[in-house]
Parts: structure tokens; sequence; C-alpha cells
């Protein structure tokens, strides 16, 4: 059973904040459940979704590689998805600006799996971050013609999304269709869903990333690993570890509602806390710390 906000190993946490130079946030799908974007949910995809419901899905996860029947379906449905996720504000954005406040002053980066783009849209240094699954705010084309064959959705979601027919979840409009500016080919999210996904415009983020981790391994290096799973482990959570377990003076810190259990050969080392980010955030900011 996870601890309440008021048995959470505070001091212990706000001890290790204060004690590191450098704070490499690993971040996975539970930082958008706290700000309100729960992919599980299905109250919230049936309300915002309900012709598609109907269809059988019952929750944003029912659509990674649901088969729409037609082009009008799929892009009524992928618009009003990264409106959602990518334009609107999320419900709450609380367990961000909390989670920026408590690590402000320290050496910082971001390494995520989530795709709505959350931590630049809350104050996070977008140079600081690797999106490794990609983005919602970019396109691609399907059939990968070319290292560079993405660009950017930012313009092209609002104009789609108002365009949809809201009794049909339909974008009956072709013209409002994406395809690749290069060869014509069919679009897609440029999210990593199969071997078609263009890493090129995260590359430069993955090289900021590996110039970071090598100053901070030279200093006292926290690892804050909150809201990762076992979805994708091999993206945020396993690497989160192993880079404590290169280095002697780091700690991790993992806090997981679900899935807060540490590696035993990290010892004292690693630092389990079963609660939400949101949770120990705001038992942080009550305490004072760091």
């Amino acid at each position: 059973m996870a601890e309440t906000p008021h048995r959470l190993p505070v001091a212990r946490v706000a001890e290790r904040l204060r004690h590191a130079d450098h704070v490499l946030i690993a971040a996975g799908a539970g930082m958008s459940v706290d700000a309100g974007f729960d992919y599980n949910s299905e109250r919230q995809f049936v309300s915002r979704y309900p012709v598609i419901a109907r269809r059988g899905p019952r929750c944003r996860y029912h659509m990674f590689g649901y088969p729409f029947p037609d082009p009008a379906t799929q892009w009524g449905h992928m618009a009003r998805h990264l409106e959602e996720l990518r334009i609107a504000p999320p419900p709450d954005a609380t367990p961000y600006t909390a989670l920026a406040a408590l690590t402000a002053g320290k050496s910082r980066f971001v390494l995520t799996s989530n795709a709505d783009d959350l931590f630049e849209r809350t104050g996070f240094d977008a140079d600081a971050l690797w999106t490794r699954q990609g983005s919602y705010g970019r396109l691609q084309c399907l059939a990968a013609c070319h290292p560079e064959s993405t660009w950017s959705a930012l313009e092209w979601i609002p104009r789609a999304a108002a365009a949809v027919d809201l009794h049909t979840e339909r974008l009956n409009d072709p013209a409002l269709h994406p395809a690749c500016p290069r060869c014509g080919g069919v679009a897609m999210m440029n999210v990593r869903g199969g071997d078609w996904f263009i890493e090129t415009p995260y590359e430069p983020q993955g090289r900021r990333f590996s110039a970071w981790l090598g100053e901070a391994q030279r200093g006292r290096l926290l690892v804050l690993d909150v809201g990762t799973g076992f979805n994708t482990p091999g993206v945020i959570r396993w690497p989160a570890e192993q880079i404590v377990a290169r280095h002697r003076d780091a700690h991790l810190v993992r806090v997981n509602l679900h899935h807060p259990a540490v590696p035993a050969e990290l010892g004292d080392r690693a630092l389990s806390v079963p609660a939400t980010g949101a949770a120990l955030w705001a038992a942080l900011e009550e305490a004072g710390a760091p």
C-alpha cells in the first residue's frame, strides 16, 4: 500500500536534493497523469471521443495501432488528440511547475518518454530536454522517405481540429489531411511506434544529454526517476538505474505509486518513494525543502 504524503521520506529526499550538484529528471507517463492526462482513463476518453468510443476503444492507450476505417476518421481523431495533448494547457500544470521550483538552481536535464512537450511548455529549458519517444508537435513521412522528412504540426493542429465534424469525429476536407512535403506520401505523428520513426529531430537532444551527463558524472548526481513503469522500461527506467550504477557518487530517487522498486545492488544509494510525483512535490514544498 502506498504511503500517505505525511509518511513519505521527505527529509531523506530533501537531503539528497540539497546534496546534489546535478539533477537528472527521468520522467515517464506518471508525470502526464499527474498533470491530468491519463491514458488509461475511460472517463476522459469517452467524454471527449464518444463516437470512436462506440467502435470499441475505451481509453487513449487503445488507440495505439488502432485500425482506422478511412483517412477522414484517422485525421479527425489525430487532430483532436494532438489539440488536447499538445496545444491545450494541461488540466493541472502544478506537478511540473512545482518540480521546476524544487530543482531550480541545479544543473538540470530532463530525459523523458512523454511526447506532450509539457516540460518545455511549463518552463523547463528546451536545450536541456531529450524527448526520446518523439513529440506530438511534429509530423513525419510514414515511409520515412528521408531523414529530414519531419515538420512542425503546431500550425496544422488547431486548423484541422477546428474543421472536424464533432457529430462524426471525421475530418472530411482532404486538403487538411497532411502528406509528406518531400514525396507526397502518407503522414504520421512523429512519435516512436515502429521502424518508420524518424529520430533526426531528437539527435541533437541526445548529444546535449551525453555532454551534460559527462559533466554531471564528475560531481554529485541525483537521478530523480518519476512515473516510469514497465510499458517501455528500456527507454527511461532502466537507463536511469544504469547511470546510477556506473557512477559511485550518484543517487537514485524513484517516485512511483505503482512500481517504486529499486535495484537491491544500489543499496542505500537508491530510495523508493511509493507515491505520485505530485504528492511528493507538495510534501517537500510544505516542509520548506530543499
